[in-house]
């Protein structure tokens, strides 16, 4: 069963993969992103508001992806992380078969997908698996 990435890719694979790169060193949650006009999506959030070129730390940006279900900041944690490929190939990593990010967001066509297993195996490795620090496990 497939199932709409745009509500449900989010929340776990997006932010496990965020928190991976804080704890890698590779990402700061300090760290300043900014607000570029081909990141901007339409749909839920406020950042979509903002200026171009208006600074938000990292956890900022995670935080509204997540709280508010933010395109606009999710598609910019999406460019800190490397973009849709390297977010692909970690999701393969991590033996998420069902799960690819096609567009960025607000994904009208529902061409991003995942499933339920998905879903079930990424908390699993989180739960089961030290694919997060302790820290980030208490943070996701």
């Amino acid at each position: 069963m497939w199932l709409d990435a745009v509500l449900l890719l989010k929340p776990p694979m997006i932010l496990v993969a965020f928190l991976q790169a804080v704890d890698a060193g590779t990402v700061r949650l300090d760290e300043a992103v900014t607000l570029r006009e081909d990141l901007m999506a339409g749909g839920s959030g406020e950042f979509q508001t903002q200026e171009v070129g208006s600074q938000f730390t990292a956890l900022e940006a995670a935080t509204a992806m997540i709280v508010h279900s933010d395109n606009t900041a999710t598609n910019m944690v999406i460019e800190l992380l490397g973009g849709l490929e390297v977010l692909n190939q970690q999701f393969n990593d991590w033996g998420l078969s069902a799960t690819t990010l096609r567009n960025s967001l607000p994904d009208l066509d529902g061409t991003n997908t995942t499933s339920a297993a998905d879903l079930v195996s990424v908390m699993t490795l989180v739960d089961q698996v030290d694919l997060l620090s302790r820290r980030s496990r208490d943070r996701l």
